[in-house]
């Protein structure tokens, strides 16, 4: 059995019992719900409680429908959502609603000795994006993706998904737009929606506001865990196409587009008839299914970072063992019209970019080189774009290099050494001492911070420089992305 209940009968918003969300909106019924946003002058006097009597000129009939929370709608968001939850089934779930809890039958998948994998995570701002263009089957997309992207880079499978849902004022077709959305990404992923939260809560969020947060959880076999610690000198990375600014970034791009005026309903640019709300929600692309299966067909994924807030330079130290570290180079494979866009519209500095949004390249995977065509057909043949990722010495075929200096220079550090983001002249230094294990707290939008149990992982902080020359583009680059057979960095 699972569930997807409403905030309703019995408790009130944040959990309050239902009798003191009556007591307290006693006074608050008539006109303004929200006794802060009533002038002083005009605020009424407060009577005793105990007076046997109210006014006559008050109800003496209270209904939380009049509080503002529909118990129908509610109830009409459950049947609806029913038939979207189903289509979600998989071994160990049958995916039905109605329950206290969802379960879920982990024997039935077929492990030998699993470990779970818990992760969860928003969409952020995109959400506002959503709102004011009125497209809302997208969003519950991206809600999925966040979270399982981040189940797959530690190996595991998701398993099942639940969702929260909260508004001031429940809209049924909005919210039914919204579940549609997330059953579309557990089936992408491969897992089960087995249960949520519809809350209503008046007074909480501006008229057509809600915001959503998502649970998932996932398994892997014990000796299969991710990242490997055999990340050595002469591997190469693999760079996955994203779908575009996927989930993070949006309070810029947001700023952006109010700055310059813009209409989400206004054609963009390179759009080929979408508008820009349209291209601004292309939900983030479910890396799991591909992923997964070059893992089991391959065996030969050491490390996968998922490219998400804090862009290249924050992401993939954190899969980087001691005294590894990287050298990239932005300029390596074209970036897509949508970054090209907003990066001219904003004025956008190099070192920005990379720090803040994925560029073009969702998840990055770490092999040996001598496995990196066989990874790179199977996630081909699974549909993914493979992209090349160069050294900024343009060495091609980048390794992991490691000389006695440099590991003994590098050795307190794990980091990106450097990020040439369309311009050569752009470094970026990332690192941390090796005692430095403190979870960062990176400033701006959707960070999200996790140190796998035992195995040392710590985000890093940012903690160097960075210059910048201009926007040159690769002599000769493609407007549209690679199509090349694989991607390749240098580790040192």
């Amino acid at each position: 059995m699972s569930r997807h209940s409403t905030t309703t009968a019995g408790r009130g918003e944040g959990g309050l019992p239902g009798f003191f969300v009556f007591l307290l909106r006693m006074g608050a019924i008539s006109g303004d719900l929200s006794a802060s946003k009533t002038p002083e002058s005009k605020k009424r006097p407060l009577r005793d409680p105990m007076a046997p009597t109210p006014p006559k000129d008050r109800p003496n009939r209270y209904t939380y429908a009049a509080a503002g929370v529909d118990i129908d709608a509610g109830n009409e968001l459950v049947r609806a959502i029913g038939p979207l939850a189903a289509s979600t089934r998989r071994p160990g779930s049958d995916a039905v609603l109605g329950g206290f809890g969802g379960l879920f039958d982990l024997a039935a998948c077929g492990f030998k000795d699993p470990v779970l994998v818990a992760a969860n995570d928003g969409v952020g701002t995109k959400l506002k994006v959503a709102i004011e263009a009125d497209i809302h089957d997208t969003v519950g997309i991206d809600l999925v993706a966040m979270s399982v992207n981040d189940l797959v880079v530690q190996g595991a499978e998701p398993l099942f998904f639940l969702d929260y849902y909260a508004t001031g004022k429940l809209h049924v077709d909005v919210a039914r737009d919204v579940v549609a959305g997330i059953a579309e990404g557990c089936r992408q992923a491969g897992c089960a929606l087995i249960g949520g939260e519809t809350a209503e809560m008046p007074g909480m969020y501006a008229k057509g506001d809600y915001d959503l947060a998502g649970f998932a959880v996932g398994a892997v076999e014990r000796d299969q865990i991710l990242p490997r610690s055999d990340v050595r000198p002469g591997d190469v990375l693999l760079g996955l196409s994203s779908s575009g600014f996927h989930s993070n970034g949006y309070s810029l791009v947001r700023r952006i587009v109010e700055d310059e005026r813009l209409s989400y309903s206004a054609p963009f640019p390179h759009g080929n008839g979408a508008s820009i709300g349209e291209v601004l929600l292309t939900p983030t692309r479910i890396y799991v299914k591909a992923m997964l299966r070059a893992i089991r067909e391959t065996g030969a994924v050491k490390a996968m970072a998922h490219i998400t807030g804090g862009g290249f330079v924050e992401n993939i130290p954190r899969v980087l063992p001691e005294g590894i570290n990287v050298e990239i180079d932005g300029a390596s494979w074209a970036m897509p019209p949508v970054f090209r866009w907003l990066m001219a519209l904003g004025g956008i500095e190099d070192a920005e970019m990379g720090r803040t949004f994925n560029c073009g390249i969702g998840m990055v995977v770490v092999v040996a080189e001598s496995e990196a065509d066989k990874v790179a057909a199977v996630l081909a043949d699974a549909g993914e774009t493979v992209q090349r990722i160069e050294p900024p010495d343009g060495s091609g075929g980048g390794r992991i290099l490691a000389s006695a200096r440099q590991k003994a220079h590098w050795a307190a550090r794990r980091e990106i050494r450097q990020f040439h983001f369309r311009a050569a002249a752009l470094t970026l230094h990332q690192g941390a001492d090796r005692g430095h294990r403190r979870r960062a707290g990176f400033q701006g939008n959707r960070s999200r911070h996790f140190q796998p149990t035992g195995r040392g992982r710590a985000p890093l902080q940012s903690s160097g420089h960075s210059t910048f020359a201009g926007d040159r583009p690769q002599k000769g680059a493609s407007p549209e992305h690679s199509t090349r057979a694989y991607s390749t960095a240098r580790l040192t």
